[in-house]
């Protein structure tokens, strides 16, 4: 059976965006195992720093700086959730292309939309549930607990080595922090809605 223009162009749609789809994914696993590596690699570093010579030479400044230095690496966190939330959204937003065309070609076959299982019913939405959002945490738990040393640092040289509370400051620091890459990732990974065209709304 040959298939129209319409058809074949709506073909090539549905394939274009299975394999961006597919893209993101391989996206976002390469963005969340740079930041770890990168993480992991500074961390060793500072290890280092504290444990070599380095640490007479800053003396009492030790924890000024590896506290600036962490503060940094974890705010990096930030812009690698901000990157992954879009990415989640344009992602959503071609699974929903990927539905329409599905209509169009099943029309009202339900048959066929059973054994399909996906719809619009099945579209996912950003939920703390998801496997992407499980992905997601590694690189909040990682930026927030070394934010969380930061801050412990940092109450150690202001408070004047008073562990207690800087073990309080470090744990309200990886608390205030994770929730706030949270609202980040919620905010900025939900898609644009679906856009209607009509005579009184073309496309362009």
């Amino acid at each position: 059976m040959s298939l129209s223009k319409q058809d074949e162009f709506l073909i090539k749609e549905y394939e274009t965006a299975v394999e961006l789809t597919n893209h993101i994914d391989e996206l976002r696993n390469k963005m969340t195992s740079f930041y770890m590596i990168f993480a992991g690699a500074a961390l060793a570093g500072i290890i280092i720093l504290l444990k070599g010579e380095a640490k007479e030479t800053l003396s009492g400044n030790i924890y000024s700086v590896v506290s600036v230095f962490l503060t940094v690496i974890s705010f990096i966190g930030i812009f690698v959730v901000l990157g992954l939330a879009r990415i989640r959204g344009v992602q959503i937003e071609h699974f929903r292309i990927i539905t329409n065309i599905r209509k169009k070609f099943l029309g009202d076959n339900y048959k066929l939309w059973n054994a399909v299982q996906l719809s619009g019913k099945t579209l996912p939405k950003p939920n703390r549930l998801s496997g992407s959002y499980m992905w997601l945490l590694m690189v909040i738990s990682t930026s927030s607990c070394l934010f969380s040393i930061a801050v412990y640092l940092l109450s150690l040289k202001i408070f004047l080595n008073a562990v207690s509370l800087g073990i309080f400051a470090g744990g309200l620091g990886f608390v205030l922090f994770s929730l706030f890459l949270d609202f980040l990732y919620f905010k900025f990974s939900i898609p644009r809605s679906e856009e209607i065209y009509s005579e009184t709304n073309p496309p362009a």
